[in-house]
């Protein structure tokens, strides 16, 4: 996935690009990319889809 926004609470920057390698039974996903490993609220998707 990339991200579209950046967020320096998450630490995502818009259009890095990411490995969706987990999804938790809340709707976290885990993410894996360049900056390493970050996990993602499901409001955060949800805002940035279009």
């Amino acid at each position: 996935m990339a991200t579209r926004r950046n967020d320096r609470g998450l630490d995502v920057a818009n259009r890095e690009t990411w490995t969706v390698t987990g999804i938790g039974a809340d709707a976290t996903l885990t993410v894996t990319g360049r900056g390493g490993q970050r996990t993602l609220p499901a409001p955060y998707p949800a805002r940035t889809s279009s």
